[in-house]
């Protein structure tokens, strides 16, 4: 029996595959790239761009570009929005991911002040990683 596991293990582990999510400080201005709800939470078109990068020098340093763009439509209760992001990890000097995301919100206003948001996302994400 634990040969039997062992081998559908090792075959598992051959298709196995994990994302590499960079790394944010300004969680606070992109929350739509990892929250969809927060999707045109202002009535503002809001429009962020950041570009990071790490060990700027050095061969394969990482760099992280992400743009994100939203707003909200009061008619329809909704918000609207548009995810882009180009990530080089550090240590692949052959590797990239590119990640794009539609963002829907629905909107629920509780209270003054107070909104109750459901969000989807759907995109495609591109990763490339020459050995």
């Amino acid at each position: 029996m634990k040969k039997i596991i062992l081998s559908l293990l090792l075959f598992a582990s051959g298709f196995a595959y994990a994302q590499n999510d960079f790394m944010l400080t300004e969680q606070l201005f992109s929350r739509i790239n990892k929250n969809p709800a927060a999707t045109g939470n202002t009535d503002d078109i809001n429009i962020f761009y950041m570009n990071r990068q790490q060990w700027v020098g050095f061969d394969g340093a990482p760099t992280t570009n992400l743009l994100n763009i939203h707003s909200s439509f009061e008619n329809i209760n909704s918000g609207f929005g548009l995810t882009f992001s180009h990530d080089r990890p550090g240590g692949v000097t052959n590797g990239r991911n590119i990640n794009a995301k539609l963002e829907y919100a629905y909107h629920i206003n509780m209270r003054n002040h107070m909104l109750l948001s459901f969000g989807l996302s759907a995109g495609i994400i591109n990763t490339y990683f020459n050995p």
